[in-house]
């Protein structure tokens, strides 16, 4: 089956508590947790990663989003020391990976990255690169740089952040790069997915050999808070899907 991963916005401990809980519950594989999801997605503070871990237990599947303003993605030294510290932080507070991007002129930051790897690696965490990767003006270039760095996982609708559209819009971009990653690195497919057009993505997925999951957001919310009726739902799509083919 086809892991699912649950964006969750961490505004108060009671909506990170509530959400965390529904998103396990409805058979969410993984959470990622962030602050200001209106900005994309900051880094969540110490204690929501806490109360997700004690959520999830001895399970893994806790990631953090490591990104320290809203904007680009270009850092400066400093910024970039700020983000080490983060990752820091979320390894201290018992998280399982972290998600983060870097790029200078639409490319990969390679010593930026390469800095933020190693911290990464020191505390054993998985990392995932976020959507800045759909930002590089040579995605195929970029893929397999990724890979050089033994970087797990890279997040991508395969359209601009600015662009707005859905990973729908853009399977043959997905496909593309899911193609060209096989199985070195894991192809989490996110932007706009919900319960919908859940379905018709599947169905014009190539996936074949390759490591691919999902990750949803606003198609998993109800009064702002991750659902569990809504999570189990799209979780039982995906099972359907691979039962039938």
């Amino acid at each position: 089956m086809m892991p699912l991963e649950a964006c969750i916005e961490c505004a108060d401990l009671d909506s990170v508590r509530r959400s965390v809980t529904n998103a396990l519950e409805g058979g969410a594989d993984r959470v990622e947790l962030c602050s200001n999801l209106q900005a994309d997605g900051l880094t969540p503070d110490a204690q929501s990663i806490r109360l997700a871990r004690s959520i999830f237990a001895q399970r893994k599947g806790v990631l953090a989003m490591i990104r320290p303003r809203a904007g680009d993605f270009e850092y400066s030294d400093n910024e970039l020391n700020i983000m080490a510290q983060q990752i820091a932080m979320a390894a201290d507070a018992g998280a399982d990976g972290i998600v983060l991007g870097a790029l200078r002129d639409r490319q990969i930051d390679v010593p930026g990255l390469v800095r933020l790897v190693a911290e990464a690696d020191h505390y054993n965490l998985a990392v995932t690169f976020h959507r800045a990767f759909d930002e590089v003006r040579h995605r195929d270039a970029a893929l397999e740089l990724l890979v050089s760095k033994n970087i797990q996982s890279v997040l991508t609708c395969g359209a601009p952040l600015s662009s707005g559209l859905s990973a729908l819009h853009s399977v043959e971009t997905i496909n593309q790069t899911i193609r060209q990653a096989r199985d070195r690195i894991e192809v989490v497919i996110g932007g706009g997915l919900d319960c919908d057009n859940i379905s018709p993505l599947l169905c014009q997925l190539r996936q074949a050999g390759s490591k691919v999951s999902l990750h949803s957001y606003s198609g998993l919310l109800q009064g702002g808070l991750t659902a569990t009726h809504l999570v189990r739902r799209m979780v039982g799509i995906i099972n359907q899907h691979f039962t039938s083919v």
